[in-house]
């Protein structure tokens, strides 16, 4: 009998994780889609802030520019509560 485990390995580059570490994973509610959402985000002034889509309500938010989106999130919490 064999009872070897399969595991996937990922040897990330130091780009990716400093791309990821500037991004923020977010949940979009009410069901909307991601292009309506983006097109709100982009209507309120938010140009560099870009949504990809990574399965169900989940989406990874991320600045163009580079900037942290954290930074940008939570200076303008009461607008992204409502996307």
């Amino acid at each position: 009998e064999d009872n070897r485990l399969m595991v996937r390995k990922y040897r990330s580059e130091a780009e990716d994780v400093k791309w990821a570490q500037h991004g923020l994973v977010a949940t979009i509610i009410n069901g909307e889609a991601v292009p309506v959402v983006q097109s709100r985000i982009r209507d309120a002034g938010f140009n560099n802030v870009v949504l990809i889509p990574m399965g169900a309500d989940k989406v990874f938010m991320q600045s163009l520019a580079g900037d942290d989106v954290l930074a940008i999130v939570n200076g303008a919490k009461d607008f992204f509560k409502l996307v």
